[in-house]
């Protein structure tokens, strides 16, 4: 997931960590333990990011083809 946080957002490990927790009792939704955070600072950057996100499901062989991955969303 990528998610775009105001620029004075110090740490988004507490935010997510709070939607995570939220999700995960609303939801039933099991976890990982922990996340990896990375700040994208060049727009160019952002472009790579998206696509290494989208080919997650192709690459863990869940789908063939990224079309097929039912739960996208991009806003």
């Amino acid at each position: 997931m990528l998610l775009s946080f105001a620029p004075e957002v110090v740490s988004f490990t507490k935010i997510v960590g709070s939607w995570k927790h939220w999700l995960g009792h609303q939801h039933g939704v099991d976890w990982q333990e922990n996340f990896f955070d990375h700040r994208i600072r060049a727009e160019e950057k952002y472009s790579e990011k998206v696509q290494y996100v989208w080919d997650n499901p192709v690459r863990a062989g869940l789908v063939g083809n990224m079309q097929d991955w039912p739960w996208k969303f991009m806003a």
